[in-house]
């Protein structure tokens, strides 16, 4: 079996290329690949590491409902690990990769179909439970319905941002069948956005939305957990719910409405394929 760093090189080459996720390149995949490297000699295959990603992320969510502390605490690291688990199967399976074809992946989209389809459910089925389960264990303890509808208002808002992007997916999939041949358009501008200086409010509502998706939101809890031990005057779930709740209602309905006004899928159509006569 090859050396970690080698690992890393065969593993984790496509990790790089991301550059909008600080906290997955730098801490979960620090550690992810050694539980990588654990499951490697096994007959372990990715798709069994992606039910077991969804299992453990499940299970922290269950644990919120729990009104100690420390249940809360151990809950946090749990949803920490099934991040950790989220970046191992996707390594697990460029390494299976590389075996059978001797070369390294160094683009997601050379990678296996199934994996980027679990992972989607994956993110779908947690991004939707945190704040329910945070929202019902809140309410467990006081029956107070407000924690129960902050729950519901931050599931729908999480699950809601993940489906305008894949709503303009499908939309854009849709609009290129319709035609016999396409060419995706690759250029600097194009990967780098418009070129535009952005505005105070556009850089504003760009750190709401990115503290609304995880790891950002995973972390937000474990520093709930860590603040229910160091500074338990009230319950920090308390907070964090309402966060979660009103900024994810926020970005969605900023995305939907900026679709409607400014026809965005048409311009990024334009700007993203050409129609070959």
């Amino acid at each position: 079996m090859e050396p970690i760093k080698e690992l890393r090189e065969i593993c984790q080459t496509t990790a790089k290329k991301d550059r909008s996720n600080w906290y997955m390149r730098h801490v979960s995949r620090f550690f992810s690949i050694y539980l990588t490297r654990l499951l490697l000699p096994t007959p372990v295959t990715p798709n069994q590491v992606s039910f077991a990603m969804i299992a453990t992320g499940v299970l922290a969510c269950l644990l919120f409902v729990i009104e100690d502390a420390a249940v809360f605490f151990i809950a946090a690291l749990v949803l920490q690990f099934w991040y950790i688990l989220d970046c191992s199967d996707g390594e697990v399976a460029r390494y299976r990769q590389y075996q059978k074809k001797a070369e390294i992946v160094t683009d997601k989209r050379n990678s296996p179909m199934a994996g980027s389809y679990y992972d989607m459910m994956n993110h779908y089925i947690i991004n939707f439970l945190v704040p329910m389960m945070l929202g019902y264990g809140l309410f467990l303890i006081d029956g107070n319905f407000i924690w129960l509808n902050l729950g519901i208002a931050g599931s729908l808002g999480q699950v809601m941002t993940l489906a305008m992007h894949d709503g303009r997916s499908r939309a854009l999939i849709a609009q290129v069948r319709k035609f016999d041949s396409v060419r995706v358009i690759k250029s600097k501008e194009n990967a780098s956005g418009d070129g535009k200086k952005r505005s105070l409010p556009h850089l504003v509502f760009m750190v709401i939305h990115y503290s609304t998706t995880y790891p950002t939101v995973m972390n937000m809890v474990l520093v709930a957990a860590l603040l229910n031990f160091v500074l338990p005057v009230w319950d920090w779930r308390i907070p964090l719910l309402a966060y979660i709740s009103g900024s994810s209602g926020l970005v969605t309905t900023v995305f939907i409405s900026r679709t409607i006004a400014r026809k965005t899928i048409e311009e990024e159509f334009k700007n993203s394929f050409e129609v070959i006569e």
